[in-house]
């Protein structure tokens, strides 16, 4: 990690800045795929939602995420991912540390084309297992939305059926992979999963939802992580986006 003299991470995360020219020549031109942090992503609408196709088309996506990442993430790091999104923080990831330290967790089935596309343009093998990850483990709702990747286990407006799902314990995960670096956005299920013993995981780039679970929810987590002996990097959390290390 790159950090000052006083111990804090030097680069703060830049504001976001929207492209409007590039997000209305992309949205005019359509292209089957566009690269955003070097990074080249399908944009079939039959796969990606009107929400994360403007993402895409305005060069934003996952910026948060990817800039934490790369000021944080070291060679010799063991990535356990919750929440795999179309794929691009796993394969910016596998660029630092190689694919076969990775280790992805996706609850919705109905991601794995989009995922699958992905990994493909990008020429990268990551493992992916289609389940659900939850503190203990066990049969858990889950709140399927017309938006894919915002499906999650926290309902929420635009959740259009929910449906029982078998989950794995996040500590069988630490147990089996012996991860050293989370990178969870889990759509609110965080709350949950970050609690108790994180064993091996040194650092989190966690996304927290605080629209979904509520201020006092996220306040919770965080004296929870506090507690387990990790501090917030402030210089390189961005609103919702945060970082965490020990």
């Amino acid at each position: 990690m790159i950090f000052s003299d006083k111990g804090t991470i030097e680069n703060r995360v830049p504001p976001k800045r929207h492209k409007p020219l590039i997000f209305h020549v992309r949205r005019l031109l359509r292209p089957k795929s566009i690269t955003i942090h070097g990074i080249r992503l399908c944009c079939d609408p039959k796969l990606v939602g009107r929400r994360e196709m403007r993402r895409l088309f305005r060069g934003n996506h996952e910026n948060a995420e990817v800039y934490a990442l790369r000021h944080t993430l070291e060679a010799d790091d063991r990535v356990l991912e919750l929440g795999a999104g179309v794929g691009l923080t796993s394969i910016f990831a596998s660029r630092i540390v190689g694919p076969e330290n990775i280790t992805v967790f996706e609850a919705n089935e109905a991601n794995r084309p989009l995922i699958e596309k992905n990994y493909a343009l990008n020429g990268v093998s990551i493992p992916v297992h289609y389940k659900m990850v939850t503190h203990e483990g066990g049969k858990k709702p889950f709140f399927v939305s017309d938006k894919a990747v915002s499906s999650g286990p926290v309902e929420a407006s635009g959740a259009t059926k929910k449906i029982e799902l078998d989950s794995v314990a996040i500590s069988d995960l630490i147990a089996d992979y012996s991860p050293t670096y989370l990178i969870c956005d889990i759509e609110g299920g965080e709350i949950e999963v970050l609690q108790g013993d994180l064993g091996s995981i040194r650092k989190i780039c966690v996304e927290v939802h605080p629209a979904k679970v509520g201020n006092y929810a996220v306040t919770g987590l965080m004296k929870t992580l506090i507690d387990q002996g990790f501090t917030l990097a402030a210089e390189i959390s961005n609103g919702t986006n945060q970082f965490w290390f020990r």
